[in-house]
């Protein structure tokens, strides 16, 4: 019971911020979730966009219908 009422009085001993903490775990758990799924949804779409830019990028290198100054030639 001792240990109980210690950690009673630690946690009444903490900020209000950590109140708050304490109070809402589970909520700000769920937020956490829900956020690191959309950053791993976001994270995947955008190297699915740069790989196709990548190929893209590829894709003109081999192409020759791209002059010596930079520009396209026409009737390449």
């Amino acid at each position: 019971m001792q240990s109980a009422g210690n950690i009673k009085h630690a946690l009444l001993a903490h900020s209000a911020t950590d109140q708050f903490l304490i109070k809402n775990y589970d909520q700000l758990q769920a937020i956490m979730s829900h956020a690191s799924l959309g950053i791993g949804s976001v994270s995947g779409a955008w190297s699915k966009h740069l790989t196709q830019i990548e190929e893209t990028l590829r894709q003109i290198d081999e192409c020759d219908c791209v002059g010596d100054n930079g520009g396209l030639l026409h009737g390449a």
